[in-house]
């Protein structure tokens, strides 16, 4: 059913099913290929799935992953706290100041 959805260009559709079907892979590919919006409550929901399922080495490259694609979209601030948590401290730098929050920058620079 999502390749008849993924086939017909309905990409959103096709990526709920696969969320469902806890296909990470399949999902992150379908946002890098169509250019699908990464949600906030689909991000969180990939991100709560995969802190229960996954094993940690898988868990760690589908998560930065995604933080990628958070921050090719434009969500920095996301893409930033992935980045942290994982401790990719330059990445999350990075997207801090791409998103422009001066405040927010000297305070994670405070931190680090």
């Amino acid at each position: 059913l999502a390749e008849y959805f993924i086939e017909q260009k309905q990409y959103e559709r096709g990526l709920g099913i696969y969320i469902k079907l806890k296909d990470w892979d399949k999902c992150l590919s379908i946002c890098e290929n169509y250019k699908v919006k990464i949600s906030l409550n689909t991000a969180n929901n990939i991100i709560k799935e995969l802190d229960n399922e996954v094993d940690s080495a898988d868990k760690e490259k589908l998560t930065l992953r995604l933080a990628s694609q958070l921050k090719e979209q434009g969500d920095f601030d996301l893409a930033h706290s992935i980045y942290a948590k994982y401790g990719d401290l330059k990445k999350a730098m990075k997207c801090l100041i791409l998103w422009g929050n001066k405040d927010r920058v000297i305070s994670f620079a405070n931190t680090c």
